[in-house]
């Protein structure tokens, strides 16, 4: 691994922690750039969903996930993004799939976002109930 992208994705991580999405965006497109891994993608993905940039989030995940060989988590980290951006963008069944499978994936790998997940599945069902719900009533 190149310590040179590993170096743009510290900077990347210092920037998001401090709030500077344009920042962190800039600095893990540096770190694919040099090596196109699933975490930078991801992490670049997760800066996206900071600033709104809703398919650009989608368009990283999907990039992370067609990288082949991903860990769990990474994968885990993918789907989850994925479906929060799909979701965010009105489109309910690809964004439910994903968290879908973000959730099922935990079974195989403990992550500290597990009770996120599960929320962000849960809010888009309600999210997808809602939006087919007829004007001015609900959905039977």
């Amino acid at each position: 691994m190149s310590s040179s992208a590993e170096d743009a994705k510290t900077l990347g991580n210092r920037a998001f922690a401090k709030g500077k999405y344009a920042v962190a965006v800039e600095a893990y497109t540096e770190a694919i750039s040099l090596s196109p891994r699933p975490v930078y993608y991801t992490n670049r993905a997760n800066a996206h969903m900071k600033r709104g940039a809703w398919r650009a989030a989608a368009d990283d995940c999907a990039s992370a996930l067609a990288l082949g060989s991903v860990a769990t988590r990474e994968r885990i980290k993918a789907h989850y993004f994925l479906g929060r951006a799909h979701v965010e963008l009105g489109e309910w069944q690809s964004g439910i799939e994903a968290l879908a499978t973000a959730h099922a994936l935990c079974k195989e790998e403990t992550v500290p976002f597990k009770d996120d997940i599960r929320s962000a599945l849960l809010g888009a069902r309600k999210r997808a109930w809602e939006a087919a719900a007829p004007a001015g009533g609900r959905a039977i």
